[in-house]
């Protein structure tokens, strides 16, 4: 092979390395700009995801407390128990109710105090506490039973639930 037909070869092949490199810096190029659109759209499932699950948990609030308001129309003679301060005779027949109730008040009570840590643009923290203070100033069935809980070791509420009665009724003792 002469020395023209040896360089000429050699251009050849540089061209083709050369288009070989520009036709995979495309492919990277393009691939890249995939993987970006693939990452925004994952993003902006993420969104709707995170804002899917916002809803629902302000959902269930709405619905929890629906059904709770439902209770006083069904039971309406036992309002006075939850936002009259009037306390609960232990021999009352409305006992058991009442204080079955206290403890669906209380598991509310607990959904929300997880729902303001975790969605505090849907759960002001100021309202709902200012809602759960109410609820232990006119209610000492409510008091009663989470205090009982307590004293028994039965943790099963979110700790500042306790401190809010506490902080809003200081003077319980451990014998209520």
């Amino acid at each position: 092979m002469d020395q023209t037909t040896y360089n000429l070869a050699s251009l050849i092949v540089q061209i083709a390395a050369s288009i070989g490199v520009i036709g995979t810096l495309f492919l990277i190029w393009n691939q890249v700009k995939e993987a970006r659109e693939a990452t925004r759209l994952n993003t902006l499932a993420l969104e709707q995801n995170a804002k899917a699950v916002e809803l629902n948990a302000f959902s269930c609030a709405t619905s929890n407390l629906t059904e709770i308001g439902k209770l006083f129309v069904e039971k309406d003679q036992l309002r006075k128990y939850y936002y009259h301060g009037v306390p609960v005779p232990k021999n009352s027949a409305d006992y058991e109710s009442a204080e079955a109730i206290a403890v669906m008040m209380l598991d509310f009570m607990d959904n929300i105090l997880f729902y303001v840590k975790n969605y505090p643009e849907l759960f002001p923290e100021d309202q709902w506490h200012s809602y759960i203070d109410d609820m232990f100033n006119s209610s000492p069935i409510i008091r009663d039973v989470l205090n009982q809980l307590r004293l028994k070791g039965k943790n099963w509420y979110d700790p500042d639930i306790t401190r809010i009665m506490f902080r809003v009724h200081p003077n319980l003792s451990d014998g209520v």
